[in-house]
């Protein structure tokens, strides 16, 4: 019994380890089998990510395709319409060649009695330029005679205000005379006002004014020449966000049109901050607007605000701006009809935007010290930089606009454009020559002016009468120029004395200017008539001369060169248009063939995608099988392993009923 229960129980044993082998096998293979299933599931969503993609591209190359053909199918109507109007003329001309080949007399006849209707028509048109004529020699006339009255007005007010200032300066000489104690005359110094000045120091302006007794008219017209600065300013301000505003609905337009296609991201954010730019501009402007309304000059809030109201705008064009700039010259280098040099004009154009906007920033933070020289420097500069872009825009413009895809509102935005850039260089000379003005008038004077020996005491003297030794003669020429209207030394003066003296010349200097324009616009008015009188006189010979035969050739000379003239335009439009129809056939051909690889390319993917789905449903089921298998055989071992241990139990209670029998 012991030798049976032993082997019994050795092969119970070689069961088990053999059925743990097979257990383990089976586990490896489930996991195996387990990351198969899971790397198969990754490449089906890869394969359907990379499908969406695709069904993406293959959406937007149709959207394309379609816009394509449309702008194919618009071309093909306008170059069949041309050709129909070349056959046209064709047509017509051979007509009236036969026509004139059948019946010359009547032609001839026909040509005669359009020539008479002309000739009196041309003697019409004779007759209103002569009394056009007459008109303008009267109004030649007559402005002679309203200009020697200005003159004689001004010169008449000139004086007046020279005896005054004479009177006033002769009541201050002798205030100095009375007084023994005599303060030494300082040199005027120029015009530098600071941001922040001292507490009991005056305005700068009220620095300006006279002291003395007279009316304060020189106040007046310093005051008045900031407020007119203020005023250009102003235009500058509002042109720029007039600018600003038309290149964001031109970036709307070309080269993407918003109305046929969609805008892209990039370009999008560009209109988006150039409208955005204008909104800021607006803010200076409305504290420009307060500053005129109030016709007073506060130096440190009003500048300080102003410069916040433009410091916000610099800010706010940052790197993104220039980014947007740079991807929109190259977006408008990528068209169809851009050559080398609209590239050229495009990096120059975005460039040249660039460097004005660069200007105006170093504007903004010259304001904080009010140094007048400095912000004259730096406003002649943003007069260059205007000039630049304007001219760097009307030469790109010139070639632009000859594009078939500029269309009518575009011309309309990049006219505006032009108009707008045209303006703003016309108000920065005049802001630019201001601060000139403003700058130059207040210099210091000689030394000689400023040295005084308060033991000599002199008579005093007509100072007015040694500046200004000007005669004006009946014919209102003026003998001498402003060059020798320099100060002599001035003794028992002030400061308010020396400005007036310089306003007086300033004045004087501008009354010739006006003289020197008035001069030559009548010299131009003369010539004018001049040369309308000899065209007529010579019309009228020309006509005379010539006799009937003559008219008719130079009318049919003149129309045959109009005929020929329209029949090269036509063929070079039809030409432009085949060119343009060829490329776009290219590219719609090129598209085709992209499309049907696009195609072909889905049908593998579909058919790998399907290739797939089998392969997986094949591993599902094979995968369902063997577990099957698997628990099926683990339920029968264990079956087996439970008969086994029954039968070894019987046993061993069998065995020990008999040894407990024999031992009793």
């Amino acid at each position: 019994m012991s030798a049976s229960s032993v082997s019994l129980n050795t092969d119970v044993n070689v069961r088990y380890e053999k059925l743990a082998t097979e257990y383990g096998k089976l586990r490896a293979q489930a996991k195996v089998l387990r990351e198969g299933v899971l790397d198969e599931r990754a490449k089906n969503e890869k394969a359907k990510e990379e499908l969406k993609n695709r069904d993406s591209v293959i959406r937007k190359l149709q959207s394309e395709n379609e816009s394509l053909i449309f702008r194919n199918e618009q071309l093909s109507k306008r170059v069949e319409a041309l050709q129909t109007e070349v056959e046209q003329s064709k047509v017509q001309s051979s007509r009236s060649s036969k026509k004139v080949k059948d019946n010359p007399s009547k032609d001839v006849l026909e040509q005669l009695q359009s020539m008479t209707k002309k000739v009196v028509v041309l003697e019409e048109e004779l007759a209103n330029k002569l009394a056009q004529n007459e008109t303008l020699s009267r109004k030649l006339v007559e402005m002679e005679n309203v200009h020697i009255e200005e003159i004689s007005e001004q010169s008449e007010k000139f004086r007046v205000e020279i005896t005054k200032l004479d009177k006033a300066l002769q009541d201050a000489l002798a205030d100095n005379t009375k007084t023994s104690k005599r303060r030494p005359v300082e040199p005027v110094r120029p015009l530098y006002i600071h941001a922040e000045p001292r507490k009991n120091s005056p305005d700068p302006i009220d620095q300006l004014a006279p002291k003395s007794t007279m009316d304060g008219s020189i106040f007046e017209d310093v005051s008045d020449v900031y407020l007119q600065g203020l005023e250009s300013s102003k235009q500058i301000l509002q042109n720029l966000s007039n600018l600003f505003h038309l290149l964001s609905q031109r970036s709307t337009l070309y080269p993407f049109d918003s109305s046929m296609e969609q805008l892209p991201r990039n370009i999008n954010e560009l209109s988006v901050e150039l409208s955005s730019k204008c909104t800021l501009i607006s803010n200076s402007v409305d504290v420009i607007d307060e500053i005129i309304n109030r016709g007073s000059i506060d130096w440190t809030s009003d500048t300080k605000l102003l410069h916040a109201s433009l410091a916000s705008f610099v800010s706010s064009c940052s790197e993104s701006l220039t980014k947007h700039l740079h991807e929109l010259s190259r977006e408008e280098s990528k068209t169809l009809y851009a050559d080398k040099k609209i590239e050229e004009l495009n990096s120059q154009w975005c460039d040249a935007l660039l460097e004005l906007i660069r200007t105006i920033s170093e504007l903004t933070y010259v304001l904080k010290d009010l140094d007048m020289e400095v912000i004259c420097e730096k406003m002649i500069s943003f007069t260059e930089s205007v000039q630049n872009v304007e001219r760097i825009f009307s030469d790109r413009w010139k070639i632009e606009s000859r594009f078939p895809a500029a269309s009518k509102k575009l011309h309309c935005i990049c006219d505006a454009i032009m108009d707008c850039m045209k303006k703003l260089s016309i108000e920065a000379n005049k802001i630019s020559s201001k601060l000139n003005s403003i700058v130059h008038s207040v210099a210091e004077p000689p030394a000689n002016s400023c040295e005084e020996t308060p033991d000599q005491p002199e008579e005093p003297q007509s100072v007015v009468e040694e500046v200004i030794s000007v005669e004006i003669s009946p014919k209102f020429e003026f003998s001498e120029t402003t060059e020798c209207l320099v100060s002599p030394p001035i003794r028992d003066s002030s400061k308010e004395d020396i400005l007036i003296i310089n306003t007086l010349k300033e004045r004087v200097a501008e009354l010739e200017l006006e003289r020197e324009k008035h001069l030559v616009d009548l010299s131009l008015l003369k010539r004018k008539v001049a040369n309308l009188q000899s065209t007529g006189n010579e019309h009228i010979e020309n006509v005379e001369n010539m006799s009937d035969a003559d008219h008719v050739r130079e009318f049919g000379k003149s129309r045959l060169i109009h005929l020929m003239d329209q029949r090269q335009q036509a063929e070079s439009k039809a030409m432009h248009y085949h060119k343009e129809c060829a490329i776009l056939i290219r590219k719609i051909k090129s598209l085709r063939e992209t499309n049907v690889k696009l195609e072909s390319d889905i049908i593998e993917m579909n058919k790998c995608r399907e290739k797939l789905e089998d392969e997986l449903c094949s591993v599902r089921h094979g995968y369902d099988t063997q577990l099957s298998s698997l628990s099926e055989h683990i339920a029968e071992l264990n079956a087996k392993e439970k008969s086994k241990t029954q039968n070894v139990q019987n046993s061993t209670t069998i065995t020990t009923r008999g040894l407990k029998s024999l031992f009793k």
